[in-house]
């Protein structure tokens, strides 16, 4: 008899960053969701104990007790992962699909192995001013994670295998990886240039295709 179907433990062996942005995620998708109606951690709070992971982990180089508070916040924050992810196993009740509206992963059925997810939209790019700008892409069914590829020469050659990502360019234009959430920003880029984005889903199965370019106003 195949194993009944429940959230998937995705965020414990990913680095902190990555965990907040993915419990951000979650927040997101459970906010007003009819599978989840009354979870144990509203939205708000998982928010709130993401960002202080994000806080806490850029302070964790001075000193002691800020090393501390940083892995403090990880540990509340994978406890309150755990906590909806009960849950949203419960509520689903075997339901993928259900599990997957939260931002949680489903675990894979014994006779139904996993698959590469499919092709992202195209991302919405904001200039935020400052050498910076934010990437957004719509959520795919099954990827587990995003990368988001930020570059500044628009004639740069993307090619995604299974396992790898490779940027190229023959002007030496300057190239951002931020792997992470469904949200993922880039600064430090130079003022009145444009900047073309795509994102690469992820999961267990490996890499889908790269989404459609877009193309930045002037940072």
């Amino acid at each position: 008899m195949p194993k009944k179907i429940v959230v998937k433990v995705t965020w414990s062996t990913r680095k902190p960053l990555q965990m907040a942005s993915f419990a951000k995620d979650t927040a997101l998708d459970m906010t007003g969701n009819p599978v989840t109606p009354t979870p144990p951690v509203i939205p708000a709070d998982v928010k709130a104990a993401a960002d202080l992971v994000i806080i806490n982990y850029a302070n964790r180089k001075n000193g002691a007790l800020a090393k501390t508070n940083s892995d403090d916040a990880i540990t509340a924050l994978d406890l309150v992962l755990h906590q909806n992810s009960d849950y949203v196993s419960t509520e689903s009740a075997g339901d993928s699909a259900k599990i997957e509206s939260t931002g949680y992963m489903a675990t894979v059925n014994s006779h139904s192995p996993a698959v590469r997810p499919g092709t992202p939209a195209s991302p919405d790019l904001k200039p935020m001013g400052g050498g910076r700008v934010k990437s957004t892409v719509a959520k795919v069914l099954g990827a587990e994670e995003y990368t988001h590829i930020f570059y500044t020469d628009s004639a740069s050659v993307i090619t995604v295998t299974e396992t790898q990502i490779v940027v190229s360019s023959a002007t030496g234009g300057s190239f951002i990886f931020a792997t992470g959430g469904l949200v993922e920003e880039a600064s430090g880029l130079t003022a009145q240039t444009s900047v073309s984005t795509c994102v690469v889903a992820h999961n267990a199965a490996g890499n889908s295709n790269a989404s459609a370019v877009v193309k930045s106003g002037v940072l």
